[in-house]
């Protein structure tokens, strides 16, 4: 995952300025109060620009986020000022910090970032080590079923800032021997000023997983599965339409 998104995150906020962050939050403090209600404080992995972490510091709790892109740490900086929150750069597969934490949170699929076996192992002993003995882990990924049934198809997004004006292809490849799709971006970046035009090409491997091996990882980790449905509707049995699913592993 090195180095994916060092370009990304220059115009990452622009891109997703529709995903619903605070929505999103809401179902995480839904599933705190639920799963673990004594909890105070958040580490976030994979925490991007901070953009959940804004809305969860509005509910009261004391979040703490780690990504290994810079660039989106110093965004997430700049974005949030909450006395609540503070953010650093880390590794996911080996974080080692000088707290305990009563929830760790991995939004946004970056478990499936983590495609080869081992990595997936340490990304989630790297959770148990920074939670407290009773903690829970939220993490949310793609789901195996619904990748082969729906497949991913090509998509282009268009959008702009104030500066740029994007427009981003997304083609993607499967790979069934090691259930990994790889996500092909063409993105092409105008500078809205002189109107010059910029190309980046991006590749994002995507690893897609079934429940079994979820629970499997989360064992040999050290960890319980107490809960597992599709992504923002809390008890749903995850389908074959149900692209993004969460678990919930406890310490």
């Amino acid at each position: 995952m090195s180095g994916v998104f060092l370009d990304y995150a220059k115009y990452y906020d622009a891109l997703y300025k529709d995903k619903d962050y605070k929505g999103e939050a809401e179902f995480i403090t839904h599933l705190i109060h639920k799963y673990a209600p004594n909890a105070k404080s958040i580490l976030n992995i994979g925490c991007g620009t901070g953009q959940h972490d804004v809305f969860l510091a509005e509910k009261g709790f004391h979040i703490t986020g780690v990504d290994r892109s810079e660039h989106m740490i110093e965004i997430a900086k700049h974005n949030n000022k909450s006395p609540h929150c503070k953010f650093l750069v880390g590794d996911g597969v080996q974080l080692d910090l000088a707290e305990e934490f009563d929830v760790v949170i991995s939004l946004f699929h970056v478990l499936s970032y983590q495609t080869l076996n081992q990595d997936v192992i340490d990304f989630l002993k790297t959770a148990k080590h920074n939670l407290k003995v009773g903690g829970v882990c939220i993490i949310d990924y793609w789901y195996g079923p619904a990748v082969l049934s729906i497949k991913p198809e090509k998509r282009t997004k268009q959008f702009s800032t104030e500066e740029i004006s994007v427009t981003r292809n997304a083609s993607t490849t499967l790979d069934y021997a090691a259930n990994v799709a790889t996500v092909n971006f063409d993105i092409e970046i105008k500078n809205i000023a002189d109107q010059k035009t910029s190309q980046l090409h991006e590749k994002h491997p995507m690893r897609y997983f079934f429940s079994p091996e979820i629970k499997l990882f989360a064992e040999v980790a050290g960890l319980q599965q107490i809960h597992h449905a599709a992504w923002m509707q809390k008890d749903v049995v995850p389908s074959d339409n149900s692209w993004a699913v969460y678990s919930i592993l406890k310490k």
